[in-house]
């Protein structure tokens, strides 16, 4: 990752550094959509770790209303779906996932 850089940004920012690494950037601050019990949620999380994400926000889709939010950013009704800045990913596609957060969501 390249030493801190802007990104074109909506809404808050996230630090995020490469683990046991000083490469940092900032990014926006993901939004993941999750279902109770979902594997590929969970390896979602688990990747976001992985690539230094600590600060996210995580919507269990538990309700119609949650769930209505999820379809106008996606048009799915599945998860996990993923935002970050103008960048919509739907499902566990790890490379897209990494690019995202490399690219500060681009």
């Amino acid at each position: 990752m390249e030493a801190v850089a802007e990104a074109t940004l909506l809404g808050p920012t996230v630090k995020v550094c490469k683990l046991g690494t000083k490469d940092c950037i900032k990014i926006p601050k993901p939004l993941l959509f999750t279902q109770p019990g979902c594997v590929w949620c969970t390896r979602t999380k688990m990747l976001l770790a992985a690539e230094g994400v600590k600060d996210y926000k995580e919507v269990s889709v538990t309700s119609r209303r949650q769930l209505n939010k999820l379809r106008e950013i996606s048009g799915q009704s599945g998860a996990p779906v993923i935002r970050i800045g103008n960048k919509v990913i739907v499902g566990f596609n790890e490379t897209e996932i990494r690019k995202a957060i490399r690219g500060g969501g681009k």
